[in-house]
């Protein structure tokens, strides 16, 4: 599963993506990445971003940008 956030360097910018189920890492990181460079058009940069997988261990996918 993949759950990310992003915001536009102020915190009533702040949203979460939907949590996504893949198939494998490559897919849940290829996922986070297409929906990254998406957002980044926008104006958006990473709040957290990570990757569990089936038996609850957390991965950080993407270092989170500060608000300054």
């Amino acid at each position: 599963m993949v759950s990310y956030g992003i915001h536009r360097r102020t915190f009533t910018s702040r949203d979460c993506g939907e949590p996504t189920i893949h198939d494998s890492k490559q897919d849940a990181c290829k996922a986070f990445a297409d929906a990254k460079e998406e957002y980044a058009k926008l104006g958006y940069v990473t709040w957290f971003a990570y990757m569990y997988d089936d038996q609850g261990n957390m991965t950080q996918l993407d270092s989170p940008v500060s608000y300054d």
